[in-house]
């Protein structure tokens, strides 16, 4: 053997000795032809991990069959079987879990041995007894066949007043609920979903979408903060809408589309919608209505609910050819597929189904597409169902497994939060919901947590609550002292330049009135710092307000909205005022109301101040507090202008109120003229620019 040889052999024993020694880190991934996205709490989509990926495609030449599926309507899953709905050929079709023929049934008759047929059937269903119901649509009719295939009962149009007599029962989808009643959609009706024993009695309609008046979506408008195009569409609905499509969970709720707009329910027994809180109700699809809009045109139009034996909700998306997995709650945790020819992509999808954790979606041309959970899914289904189980160190352990594969995501600090709590570490707790937006739990776990800190840290409350006391005590025993010196004095010791706005908070007739004849008293210096109180309060506000209460992002936060709401507001008002008493005979000179304005915001400063403080102390609940503090400020403030203004424009009370409403008027047209003018001077400045541009090119 030559050197040159022996050298390579050597190498090559060196490079797999150190593949075998070295370790491997590499982290599986699972590819799809789509990408994985949720949604932060603006509504906002940010990346996410898959959720499904695609498992295998069938056709019905893969199945063995001679002819091929024609039309299916509507798939369903009984224990350990699949069943299709063959619409066109007017046949069912078994198949086995792994997608596998079972067996298909296309040969029905009734009691007589004469053949029934049930093409452009629509939908079906099966019950406990294993009788298979079908929406026989062409033939306005519902069809029961037994496991023989033998039509055992036939239900027709019911002769009912509530939807009137002359109405096509065009049958559309059916399903069966735990107590052996029939669900029936039939496309011209929307007065809900027809209700029928199974021996063909018609009960009652279930479930009716109701109208939204015009009152309701001003309400809804304004509990949310914004709405996207379709959720407007859906507030504006003027007649009801019928029911595209349902299933039922173990527990026996309802859930249900609608035909237009594709509003999800959640019904219980009483028709109930869950899924609708104080007016609200919950957002299913895309929550950004342009999203891939240049490339589809298309927004979100769900066609079928499927729910699987875990209470996990996944629907079908027909406009975009996706499915949504939610969990029973209404918590988007995923979406998968799409439009395209790749495999894991849809082109005509129908309707959906589950069995375990596998999802199998029909297509129109006969295929039926499987998809299974990747890793992702996995952790995040698991990490829901510990949401509300007894062991919180159990759930503590899946959320984390969710936040190594997702840091984007809001629902393992939710998770986190209320596991925590569970615990009894509320602190914990409070960092989690905060960090998934949750105010609710939030405030909840932050009052607990208040009732933990006070019972450790009692006496030094009780200690610093007691030397609060003394000081108060002695300083309004000093203070006291000090007004006492001076009452042979012709004023009071605070009716001086720089304490006289204090004075006028509890003495506003007396105290402004004084600005007529004691020129030292209104000051342009005390009126600006008051002014600029008021902007740092604004920030304060903005910045400091307790969690439960605070609404506000940094991001967000604008300065020059800080000085229009402040600076800009409190001039044009002192001018607004000014111009108009001039022209009405009041004898109010700027300075004047300009330090009544200022020296009346006191009281509306020191109440946001309050509530700043009291915002961190505070829970959700007890926003009340709030609400009270902040109305006596501003009351307090409102009624000191008012008195102000009117005693230094000597004027009655009647012509007072006119006045100041007129002054509003007077700020609304200086803003307008503020609003021209800078227009004019940045079209003059462009002028400029474009003089000097064209003077450069020559």
């Amino acid at each position: 053997m030559s050197i040159k040889k022996i050298s390579a052999l050597v190498l090559s024993l060196i490079v797999i000795a150190s593949v075998l020694v070295l370790p491997v880190s590499a982290k599986k991934t699972e590819d799809a032809p789509y990408l994985g996205y949720e949604y932060d709490n603006e509504s906002k989509s940010v990346a996410a991990p898959i959720t499904y990926v695609h498992e295998k495609t069938v056709s019905y030449k893969d199945l063995g069959l001679e002819t091929a599926i024609s039309t299916p309507t509507d798939i369903m899953r009984r224990e350990n079987v699949i069943y299709i709905l063959d619409s066109g050929n007017g046949r069912i079709i078994e198949l086995n879990l792994d997608l596998t023929l079972k067996g298909v049934r296309d040969t029905f008759v009734d009691n007589e041995g004469q053949p029934v047929s049930f093409k452009g059937a629509s939908g079906f269903t099966m019950s406990k007894e294993g009788i298979i119901y079908i929406a026989d649509k062409e033939n306005k009719r519902i069809l029961g066949f037994d496991g023989n295939n033998t039509l055992v009962k036939t239900i027709t149009k019911p002769e009912t007043s509530l939807v009137g007599f002359d109405f096509e029962f065009d049958v559309d989808k059916i399903i069966i609920n735990n107590q052996d009643l029939l669900y029936v959609t039939v496309a011209s009706v929307n007065d809900g979903a027809f209700t029928f024993t199974q021996d063909g009695e018609f009960l009652h309609f279930f479930g009716k979408n109701t109208v939204t008046k015009t009152v309701d979506v001003i309400l809804n408008f304004f509990k949310k903060k914004f709405l996207t195009r379709e959720q407007l569409q859906k507030q504006l609905a003027s007649t009801p809408i019928g029911i595209a499509n349902f299933d039922i969970d173990d527990k026996g709720f309802l859930y249900t589309i609608a035909t237009t707009n594709n509003p999800v329910r959640k019904l219980n027994f009483k028709s109930g919608n869950i899924f609708e809180v104080n007016g609200v109700v919950k957002d299913f699809g895309d929550l950004e209505s342009d999203r891939l809009l240049w490339v589809y045109n298309r927004f979100t139009n769900f066609t079928d609910v499927e729910v699987d034996d875990l209470g996990f909700i996944f629907l079908l998306d027909v406009g975009r050819n996706r499915v949504f997995q939610y969990s029973a709650d209404g918590q988007l945790i995923g979406t998968f597929a799409g439009s395209g020819k790749n495999y894991g992509l849809l082109q005509s999808p129908v309707a959906i189904e589950t069995a375990g954790t596998q999802v199998y979606v029909l297509e129109g041309n006969g295929t039926i597409v499987e998809y299974k959970p990747t890793e992702y899914a996995t952790y995040l289904r698991e990490a829901f169902l510990d949401l509300d189980t007894s062991d919180p160190e159990k759930a503590i352990n899946a959320w984390n497994k969710v936040l190594e594969l997702n840091t984007n995501s809001l629902y393992p600090y939710y998770g986190l939060g209320m596991a925590y709590e569970k615990l009894g570490d509320y602190k914990t707790a409070m960092e989690n919901f905060k960090l998934s937006n949750s105010k609710a739990e939030y405030s909840d776990a932050f009052r607990e947590y208040r009732k933990q800190f006070i019972a450790d840290n009692l006496w030094y409350l009780l200690a610093g609550a007691v030397a609060l006391i003394v000081l108060v005590t002695v300083a309004a025993k000093l203070i006291s002292k000090k007004i006492k010196g001076a009452s042979d004095a012709a004023y009071s010791v605070l009716e001086n330049k720089y304490t006289f706005p204090i004075y006028t908070l509890t003495h506003p007739s007396d105290g402004f009135g004084q600005f007529k004849y004691r020129t030292d008293l209104p000051s342009w210096g005390i009126s600006a710092i008051i002014v600029v109180i008021l902007f740092f309060t604004n920030v304060i506000q903005y910045f400091g307000t307790g969690y439960c209460f605070n609404d506000n992002t940094a991001a967000d936060y604008s300065i020059l909205a800080t000085l229009l709401a402040t600076v800009v507001l409190y001039a044009l008002f002192v001018v607004g005022n000014w111009a108009v008493c001039s022209l009405m005979d009041g004898n109010g000179k700027i300075k004047e109301i300009a330090s009544v304005t200022a020296y009346s915001l006191i009281p509306y400063i020191v109440s946001q101040l309050i509530c700043v403080i009291l915002s961190n102390f505070l829970a959700g609940s007890e926003g009340i507090t709030l609400t009270i503090i902040t109305a006596i400020g501003v009351i307090w403030s409102a009624m000191l202008i008012f008195v102000g203004l009117g005693a230094v424009n000597q004027y009655y009370a009647g012509k007072n109120f006119w006045t100041i409403l007129l002054t509003f008027f007077a700020m609304i047209v200086l803003a307008l003229m503020m609003f021209l003018f800078f227009s004019l001077i940045q079209q003059v400045l462009y002028f400029i620019r474009s003089i000097w541009d064209e003077y450069q090119l020559r």
